[in-house]
């Protein structure tokens, strides 16, 4: 996901600009161009050699999302690095005033937002995803829902 397409569908979406939790956040790269905008941004990566790079002014958590927590294995390089990590819920973290909330983490989104249930019913955060099979979810929460080129937003009104 690239940062022009925060910028452009999903930012236009929010009201406030409190919260923004970036999940795959990867190096950064969009988490790093919200660190003005937002009061707070936090990160969540679990992979040690791109997370390395999330610099200090970002809040970074070293888990992976999903809809338990469980200690798995992480995939990378298309299957050629692996590494242990413990995998946490977003609910688990009881974050506040949450606005924006990017995922971006294959085919697990599904999982992920899962976890995320309460967190999204309580704050209606404006949500910027890929995969297709997250759109029910998010109809069952009535949200709205638009499609972007591969990408998805959901913002509730």
């Amino acid at each position: 996901m690239r940062e022009y397409k925060i910028n452009a569908w999903a930012l236009p979406k929010i009201k406030q600009f409190r919260t923004y939790i970036d999940i795959g956040a990867h190096k950064g790269n969009t988490a790093i161009p919200y660190i003005e905008k937002f009061k707070r941004v936090y990160a969540f990566e679990p992979n040690p050699e791109t997370n390395k790079f999330i610099p200090n002014s970002i809040k970074m958590f070293p888990y992976k999302l999903g809809d338990i927590e469980k200690e798995t294995v992480l995939y990378a390089d298309e299957g050629k690095k692996q590494f242990s990590v413990t995998q946490k819920t977003l609910d688990s973290f009881l974050f506040d005033n949450i606005d924006l909330i990017k995922v971006d983490v294959g085919n697990s989104e599904l999982d992920v937002l899962m976890g995320s249930v309460n967190t999204i019913v309580r704050w209606h955060p404006v949500v910027i995803f890929r995969n297709d099979l997250v759109v029910d979810f998010f109809k069952e929460l009535r949200y709205n829902i638009k499609k972007h080129d591969s990408d998805w937003i959901a913002w509730n009104e």
